[in-house]
């Protein structure tokens, strides 16, 4: 198991950079669920007419 910190949430893909790994299919998406104590991005971007 490997562990690492990553400072982006969404969804993303990994592969394998070993050509026949990649034939036969080691790649997939994994989804980084956002932090939910740290501020959403334009949170303080007001959506109310001026």
């Amino acid at each position: 198991m490997y562990n690492f910190t990553v400072k982006q949430a969404g969804f993303q893909w990994y592969h394998s950079h070993y050509k026949m790994q990649l034939d036969d299919g080691l790649k997939g998406s994994i989804y980084i669920r956002p932090n939910p104590n740290k501020p959403k991005p334009f949170s303080q971007i007001s959506t109310d007419a001026a």
